[in-house]
């Protein structure tokens, strides 16, 4: 799952139904890019808790990556950094485009 933006109240309806639907295709594990989370608020944390202990219920692990050094900060404050990770490819990496046959 990849989320995008502010994570605020007012995505809290949109949160809980992708955490039912990750919930129902129960895979062995739960990994939530958050490279392009620009803010989260206390629904949002609360979301994430909500994640960790459903995930804990069944027996699924629970990887949040990429999140923002802010994120992250806020995160350790409420015991979920244990499931961040970051991923061993940078996401805003830009590689210059191929050069054209025959050089410049």
């Amino acid at each position: 799952m990849s989320l995008h933006g502010d994570l605020d109240a007012r995505l809290r309806p949109y949160l809980h139904a992708s955490l039912t639907a990750l919930s129902a295709a129960r895979p062995q594990t739960w990994t939530v890019d958050l490279a392009d989370v620009s803010f989260c608020d206390v629904p949002g944390v609360r979301f994430f808790l909500a994640m960790q202990h459903r995930a804990q219920r069944r027996s699924t692990d629970l990887v949040l990556l990429d999140a923002r050094p802010s994120l992250s900060l806020v995160f350790s404050w409420v015991g979920l950094a244990d499931h961040l990770s970051a991923s061993t490819t940078p996401r805003h990496r830009l590689d210059p485009p191929p050069s054209p046959q025959g050089g410049r």
